[in-house]
């Protein structure tokens, strides 16, 4: 058979046409005729008969033409601009036209951020490859986070690390870098060399010095991540213009340029995707759309918000980084602080205790949500107060508090199942309250893990696995529960859903920063570190106040924008499970206690 010119075995596999031009730098030369069509082409050809059902377009064209091309290419952009799975599909074609002569090292921040980008990705894709050629090479290990190209048999329980992909996390789950893990590996000699670091947003500057040790011989490295202003990470140093970043000017379209590593620099800029082509106008669900743009520049800040800059348009903006939860000035902006006119007294009441103990004030809240004119559903808060504990009654501090708000309940007509209060404080509180008002009173575990109910109801990824768009659950936005409680304070305030926002709680909120972590999530910061720069000042009333808007979405409201479908069952089966579990905790420690 005849292909590009060359004459091969019948029956040869097309795939490892392709391959052998790879190994052949994309071009043979017999007898002073070159034959082939490039890398470029070689490599989409090969990527095109691994996953046919995949797309090609320009964004991906121009990532794979500079990874080619350059020993050190960096790319850095919007999110959903498809870098890490163009990166992937070139990492594996360019270690199955080698596989003996190959080690790729693949970075992410933690463990989860290697299952969940880098190494999820190329694990997914070698597998739907395999089932088309199952010849290809590559064992996947996932203990190791490796695919090897030694496969293990019962009389050798060897496998040589330095053949393969090997996927390495460089954060602790405590965020601390961990850059001996990437040395170790780095020290291992191979003639081929490849090194893609992603999330390099989040990773120390350190992070680089391993090319001091990588960067010799047949060596390429991609790094990858979304701009976050002139935050001083891996991404800021390695992406910057040899005259510096104020060479560019504003940066509106895709480009690249040469960069201070002696590579080059793909930027991807949201507002200029494929979707916004006229021959692909939105052909491409995964990638940033319209709908995306809209959404984010109608939030608190809009265009000059850091997600903006970060998510949307993909740019490094120096100074953008505005990370305060949510400012009086914005609630202001959308209504937080106005009254409400309800359609019809059919309101629900939630009470919210906080903190009592530690020399913290023990702040309650009571609220109530419904429907207000206008047909929008709204909370609105009453008035805050702190629960009086006198050093000087026989009475414990929690014997007073479950009896006080006994008493406010009864005055307000609040029931116990509308009760909800922090589960860091002692566990006494929760047997004294449960003692005084019934075991339907109900624990909030600030300590405890972001839940899997959605964010909103318009907040939307794209879901490789399921190959469609669904909405984000708060485990994928948030690091921590507390920041879950806090930023759906934010959401609902950005959707107009909050009234009669109690000003001390607001200048809390204010004050509070928040940083992005590993996977694109918010952490708030610590309590510690908030009381540290408001002289020992705890924030209480924002924390009281919070958990009573979680206890109002376990009793049905939902942060919604207007004209969005919501996703209430996903609320509904959460808040069921979860008041069950708290019940029974709670029944458990009368048990034990009385």
């Amino acid at each position: 058979m005849i292909k590009y010119g060359l004459i091969w075995p019948d029956g040869s596999d097309p795939l490892q046409i392709e391959l052998e031009m790879i190994r052949n730098g994309g071009r043979l030369t017999i007898r002073g005729v070159s034959y082939g069509l490039g890398l470029f082409e070689h490599f989409k050809a090969a990527e095109t008969l691994c996953w046919p059902e995949d797309d090609h377009h320009r964004w991906s064209d121009l990532i794979l033409s500079n990874i080619l091309h350059n020993r050190i290419t960096v790319v850095m952009g919007s999110r959903d601009s498809a870098k890490t799975r163009t990166t992937s599909k070139w990492a594996l074609i360019d270690y199955w036209s080698q596989p003996n002569d190959t080690l790729i090292l693949m970075t992410s921040t933690d463990s989860r951020g290697l299952q969940m980008r880098v190494y999820g990705d190329i694990k997914s894709l070698h597998d739907r490859a395999r089932q088309r050629f199952p010849w290809l090479a590559g064992n996947v290990v996932d203990s190791k986070y490796g695919i090897f190209s030694d496969d293990v048999t019962d009389g050798d329980n060897v496998r040589d690390m330095r053949r393969g992909i090997i996927g390495i996390p460089c954060l602790s789950s405590q965020g601390e870098y961990m850059g001996m893990a990437l040395k170790n590996f780095a020290g291992i000699k191979q003639r081929r060399r490849r090194l893609v670091g992603d999330e390099l947003q989040f990773i120390p500057r350190e992070y680089l010095k391993v090319l001091d040790s990588l960067d010799k011989g047949d060596f390429r490295a991609a790094f990858l991540g979304n701009p976050i202003a002139d935050n001083g990470k891996a991404l800021d140093e390695v992406s910057e213009p040899k005259e510096g970043w104020g060479s560019l000017g504003e940066v509106t379209k895709t480009r690249t340029w040469e960069n201070k590593y002696n590579g080059v620099t793909v930027n991807l800029v949201g507002i200029d995707s494929p979707n916004f082509d006229a021959p692909t106008l939105n052909h491409y669900d995964y990638m940033v759309d319209q709908s995306d743009v809209d959404r984010v520049s109608k939030r608190p800040g809009g265009r000059d918000s850091i997600e903006w800059w970060s998510q949307i348009m993909g740019v490094r903006k120096s100074g953008a980084i505005s990370n305060k939860v949510l400012t009086p000035a914005e609630i202001e902006q959308y209504g937080g602080f106005e009254n409400t006119v309800w359609i019809a007294d059919d309101t629900v009441k939630v009470y919210a205790i906080d903190a009592g103990f530690g020399g913290d004030p023990c702040v309650r809240t009571w609220l109530k949500f419904g429907r207000e004119v206008g047909g929008q559903d709204v909370i609105e808060f009453q008035d805050q107060k702190v629960i009086p504990i006198l050093l000087s009654s026989k009475l414990t501090a929690e014997e007073q508090i479950a009896n006080y708000v006994k008493l406010d309940c009864q005055n307000l007509g609040i029931t116990a199942a509308n009760v909800f209060f922090d589960a860091g404080m002692y566990a006494t509180l929760a047997v004294q309250l449960a003692r005084a008002m019934g075991s339907e009173v109900n624990a909030v575990n600030f300590g405890g893990t972001a839940t899997q109910r959605p964010v909103s109801n318009d907040a939307f990824i794209w879901d490789e696995s399921r190959q469609d768009r669904r909405l984000k659950t708060c485990y994928e936005a948030y690091s921590k529960f507390v920041t879950e409680l806090w930023f759906s304070v934010r959401l609902a305030a950005q959707c107009r859903q909050l009234r009669k926002f109690p000003r001390q709680a607001a200048e809390e909120f204010g004050r509070r920063q928040w940083e992005y972590v590993s996977n694109d999530r918010y952490e708030l910061e610590t309590k510690d570190d908030y009381k540290l720069r408001y002289g020992g000042e705890s924030p209480n009333n924002a924390d009281s106040l919070a958990i009573g808007v979680d206890g109002a979405r376990q009793r049905g409201f939902q942060i919604k924008a207007m004209n969005v479908a919501s996703a209430a069952q996903n609320d509904d089966d959460f808040f069921e499970k979860e008041s069950r579990e708290w019940s029974d905790a709670i029944t458990s420690k009368l048990l034990v206690h009385s």
